[in-house]
């Protein structure tokens, strides 16, 4: 073979200088004899020159050193897919909450409540002590009326809220007197396991109070001044 020096392995049942590995520029000919004399291939993963015309691998004396490179190699990777799965789960967090509408005019959710569709809203982050807006997103329901934000970084020192921006709906579109907007924590440092956080529903209410109301609310024992 040109081009080409050996050094000795060993079989069972031959003498120590029986097989000649070939320590050679050639792949297809480290194959070949890897073939020709069913030898275990060898892992070329773990040579970094096998396809340099310059500085040919020394090949593995055993299968046992060959297992124990690929085995590394293996390892390495395992570990650094691992580590790549970690750094996500710890700077992304998502928020998922929903907008609906409150066709009692209670201004919280009842058996008659619907969600509105493209109703728009905003994800904000101040800072605790100075106040300094730090994160925002806006994002807009699904036909459910469901919302999904994406959060970057942690934001243990900031105060983070929802904010109701707009609804879809001209027939319900009121404000709530009460309430508005959703406060929600978005850090790692909670022992939450869960990437996403639910913050609590939103609602715009009807200019008019529907007729069904009275008995709606009748059920949960719950009647107000004015429908």
């Amino acid at each position: 073979m040109e081009n080409s020096s050996y050094f000795t392995g060993k079989k069972p049942g031959e003498t120590s200088h029986s097989l000649k590995y070939p320590y050679s520029k050639d792949l297809h000919s480290l194959l070949h004899f890897n073939n020709h004399h069913h030898t275990k291939p060898v892992c070329f993963a773990s040579c970094p020159h096998y396809k340099s015309n310059i500085h040919p691998c020394i090949l593995p004396r055993t299968p046992e050193e060959i297992e124990e490179k690929c085995f590394t190699i293996a390892a390495f990777l395992l570990c650094f897919s691992s580590f790549l799965i970690s750094a996500y789960a710890v700077d992304y967090l998502d928020v998922e909450g929903k907008v609906y509408c409150d066709p009692c005019r209670v201004e919280f959710q009842t058996k008659i409540s619907e969600g509105i569709p493209d109703a728009k809203v905003k994800l904000v982050c101040n800072n605790r002590d100075n106040g300094t807006e730090t994160y925002t997103v806006e994002g807009a329901t699904d036909s459910s009326g469901t919302y999904r934000l994406p959060v970057v970084g942690d934001h243990e020192d900031d105060i983070c809220e929802v904010k109701l921006v707009e609804s879809s709906r001209p027939d319900c579109n009121e404000r709530f007197q009460s309430i508005d907007s959703a406060r929600i924590l978005l850090t790692k440092n909670v022992g939450v396991v869960d990437k996403t956080r639910y913050p609590n529903a939103l609602g715009f209410k009807k200019k008019v109070a529907q007729p069904e109301c009275t008995d709606v609310l009748k059920e949960i024992g719950f009647l107000p001044l004015e429908l």
